[in-house]
């Protein structure tokens, strides 16, 4: 097994077809957080996709070597698992050494802002096809995801959400989504068919398990959303972002964001003690 700094050989498997998976988790004040349910993700997924990736061993001690070498510092961390290099064409016969890498870049401090004053969000025109095979994994075709970012360019939204081929809501361009509504309590939506189980996504269902707090996770339209008190937007980087605003075809909803700022409050004082 061996590990490099980059994909630099023009046989790599990740580079050519995208066969690896990723995930990324945030240092905080020098403490990285969730690493376990991202080492479990990557192990998961690596399962999915039939990488055999048997070291996680050592990308733990690497992520202590960051923790040391940053006691006070925020930043991400990305850990990338590429299937190696081999086989023939899009075959992986052959193909036995996995190899991953690990990178430090800037946090994104904007979402401090967004925590504190909520975002406004649009409907993106892209729509996420249907896969189950890949549902679920963040793996690293993530051509959907940056052609999403295309379009948010060209707005003034803060960012997308993405509906499937049905129609139904997904997720955001990187992001999962919670909404909260008289009628239906918590909803969030399935992953089952396409979108990103995300680490924070799963933290929070189990926070409500644990509280016994229900949730519907279901396919839900574009309805369900609009008709919401609440909505926000979550990943391991933002933690939770309330949304303020929603824009489809230039008509605004508006949410509560206090809803949200208590439930975050809540779920942070559940997190910091798991």
């Amino acid at each position: 097994m061996r590990h490099n700094t980059s994909a630099s050989n023009l046989n790599d498997r990740a580079l050519n077809y995208g066969d690896g998976c990723f995930t990324t988790i945030a240092l905080l004040s020098g403490k990285l957080q969730l690493t376990e349910q991202h080492i479990q993700r990557l192990t998961d997924d690596c399962e999915q996709l039939f990488i055999p990736f048997h070291n996680s061993e050592l990308i733990y001690q690497q992520l202590a070597q960051i923790e040391d070498a940053n006691p006070r510092g925020s930043s991400v961390i990305k850990v990338l698992i590429s299937r190696g290099e081999g086989g023939r064409g899009y075959s992986a016969q052959g193909c036995t050494e996995p190899w991953f890498c690990i990178s430090q870049h800037p946090f994104p401090n904007h979402y401090y802002e967004w925590q504190e004053k909520g975002v406004c969000v649009g409907i993106a025109q892209l729509t996420l096809a249907n896969q189950p095979a890949l549902a679920g994994i963040k793996h690293l075709n993530r051509l959907e995801q940056v052609l999403v970012k295309q379009e948010l360019l060209a707005t003034e939204c803060d960012d997308l959400l993405v509906l499937d081929a049905n129609e139904n809501v997904i997720e955001a361009s990187a992001a999962n989504v919670f909404w909260y509504s008289e009628a239906d309590g918590w909803c969030t939506s399935s992953v089952a068919k396409c979108g990103i189980a995300g680490v924070m996504r799963n933290s929070i269902l189990g926070f409500m398990n644990a509280r016994g707090v229900s949730i519907k996770i279901g396919e839900f339209p574009l309805s369900s959303v609009l008709s919401a008190k609440s909505l926000f937007m979550c990943n391991s980087l933002m933690t939770i972002v309330p949304v303020h605003t929603l824009l489809v075809k230039q008509k605004a909803t508006s949410y509560d964001v206090r809803t949200v700022a208590h439930f975050r409050e809540d779920f942070m004082r559940w997190l910091e003690v798991q």
